[in-house]
């Protein structure tokens, strides 16, 4: 294998690859959808975080879109986020697939499976939320010129890795907004019932 012919997009998609929700999938071409306003509203606090949570598709896939410049972003997959009890949070990234579509480029396709175990704190007089890796293990496939290429994803700037940022909950939906570029963690959460 040469690695000088593998695209640096598909090492971007690694990176930047979150999660989406469920096994459906969401795609987009088109402009963002801005979350700031809910963030102004007053959640219920930490206690609406327990629970399992899915990520929103279609909103990552905007995210993913802008971060990576991109034509066009789909993500499809199978991704829970649990806060276990008032100080642990565990992902499972049964599958999560995103494919992009850049200028020029045929469309590129990573998986990405694993799962993070962090601790998290909450401020909620400033609306803040922390989570702190503990456990990390993720790997990235993609097939690059017929063969399978497996990708060791780094905590320190892959998906669910630790994140800093404010946060909404209010009943079946959860907000983080982190001040990153990139995007560390789905923004928009839909409580699993």
């Amino acid at each position: 294998m040469k690695w000088k012919y593998i695209p640096l997009f598909v090492f971007g998609l690694v990176v930047f690859s979150a999660c989406g929700e469920g096994d459906g999938s969401s795609s987009t071409s088109g402009s963002s959808i801005s979350l700031d306003e809910t963030l102004e509203d007053e959640g219920e606090g930490k206690s609406c975080l327990l629970g399992a949570w899915r990520p929103d598709f279609t909103d990552l896939a905007l995210l993913q879109k802008e971060s990576m410049g991109a034509e066009s972003v789909t993500i499809r997959g199978n991704v829970v986020m649990r806060f276990v009890d008032e100080q642990n949070v565990e992902t499972d990234v049964i599958s999560m697939v995103t494919e992009a579509k850049f200028p020029e480029q045929p469309l590129t396709s990573v998986e990405v499976i694993g799962s993070t175990d962090a601790i998290y704190f909450t401020d909620d007089t400033q609306g803040t939320l922390e989570m702190s890796t503990v456990d990390f293990q993720y790997i990235a496939r993609t097939e690059v010129l017929g063969e399978t290429l497996e990708i060791p994803v780094n905590a320190a700037d892959g998906l669910f890795g630790s994140v800093l940022g404010l946060y909404n909950c209010t009943g079946n939906t959860l907000i983080i907004q982190t001040g990153r570029p990139q995007t560390r963690i789905a923004r928009l959460w839909h409580r699993v019932n």
